[in-house]
């Protein structure tokens, strides 16, 4: 099972200094990026974005329709529902459905990285690399389990935003890890996001997987219902 922690701490678990130190850099990092206050009036994201998947990673791993798609994507927070409406397609998906939970569950995730995180219990601050604090996050405990994701946050110092969050794919592969780099910070309303994700298999590779290049991101007071006609249901 993939396991993100660093060697220091599979030999023991974090000291309290580590852990509130994590803490107050994942604090920082909300913070940053406009403020848990601010997040919570994000009540019902819509982000509309252009996808793509590369190479033969990319291929097996798609969950998409197509290697490459234009979505409208709404999501209440609250969990009841997420809609991904295929704007070069008649194709609307919903989570009330039941058969595309993974992937509607995961591309709110990782727009809403790191403020998702602020509910994880097990924090703590893992090391350095060149300008970069790195935060492990994760549920229950800090050993790898089949319940819950690891991430690890890199933080800039000098603008306290993530610009990386590795993680592991639970839910498809035991095995599996991802990094998804944060690039191109804009508003989006109260919160600043990054409107460009580069996935890699690896930390800085330059092997893409799979990019998401964000057009527009707002909240909305409610999701609109599904008038007939907008498109087939799967």
């Amino acid at each position: 099972m993939a396991d993100l922690r660093p060697e220091h701490l599979k030999a023991r678990p974090p000291t309290e200094e580590e852990s509130q130190r994590g803490r107050e850099l994942l604090r920082r990092a909300v913070d940053a990026q406009g403020g848990a206050d601010a997040w919570a009036r994000w009540t019902a994201p819509e982000v509309i974005f252009r996808d793509e998947w590369r190479g033969i990673v990319g291929r097996f791993s798609c969950p998409w329709p197509a290697l490459k798609n234009h979505v409208r994507l709404q999501w209440r927070r609250d969990g009841s529902l997420t809609e991904a409406h295929f704007l070069d397609r008649p194709e609307t998906w919903r989570s009330t459905d039941g058969t595309h939970d993974f992937i509607l569950a995961a591309y709110p995730y990782l727009m809403e990285l790191p403020f998702r995180l602020l509910d994880a219990p097990k924090v703590a601050w893992i090391g350095e690399r060149e300008q970069y604090d790195l935060v492990l996050a994760t549920w229950e405990t800090f050993e790898p389990h089949a319940q819950h994701d690891q991430f690890v946050l890199w933080i800039d110092r000098e603008s306290h935003r993530v610009v990386m969050a590795e993680y592991t794919i639970r839910d498809k592969y035991h095995w599996a890890t991802g990094a998804d780099h944060f690039e191109d910070f804009r508003r989006a309303g109260p919160l600043l996001l990054p409107f460009r994700h580069t996935i890699t298999l690896r930390p800085w590779s330059d092997s893409v997987v799979h990019r998401i290049e964000i057009e527009a991101a707002r909240s909305v007071e409610r999701l609109a219902e599904t008038q007939d006609g907008d498109g087939a249901d799967h």
